[in-house]
């Protein structure tokens, strides 16, 4: 089997402030996880039954996490730069995002969501680095 390979994996955002509307890339992805999601157990166990008896709640799509090497100067960005980010952080702006499969042609996984958490982390010898988690709102849509 071989896979398909990260390299050119990214994050977009939907960018609403140009028309027609699109998608661009957030700038700079280092590291990308998610959506990680998970479903409740509803225990339906009768005091006559001979076993536990579950079923399963409705998904939880959970969140998505990366991190991006952090740039305040990305003129082409848009709200896709990092303090684009914060901005959503701090404003609890919900927005839609695409995780891109790079695959021939292109898959993705698209959903909306709010940033959740922005942590910025800076080390001797390295660059500003920000990590970001973003809640998913919803059923993600995918286009495989």
């Amino acid at each position: 089997m071989s896979g398909i390979s990260t390299q050119g994996a990214t994050v977009r955002v939907l960018d609403t402030t140009v028309s027609p509307n699109a998608y661009e890339d957030i700038a700079c992805v280092t590291t990308l996880a998610g959506p990680s999601g998970s479903r409740q157990v509803i225990d339906t166990t009768c005091l006559t039954s001979t076993g536990k008896e579950k079923n399963v709640g409705i998904p939880d799509f959970g969140q998505v996490t990366f991190s991006v090497i952090f740039s305040t100067s990305n003129s082409d960005q848009h709200v896709t730069t990092t303090t684009g980010l914060w901005d959503s952080f701090v404003n609890g702006t919900r927005q839609t995002f695409r995780l891109i499969v790079p695959n021939s042609p292109e898959d993705y996984v698209q959903f909306s969501g709010y940033v959740l958490s922005f942590s910025l982390t800076e080390n001797i010898d390295d660059v500003v680095r920000a990590d970001v988690a973003i809640e998913i709102d919803g059923s993600p849509l995918t286009s495989w």
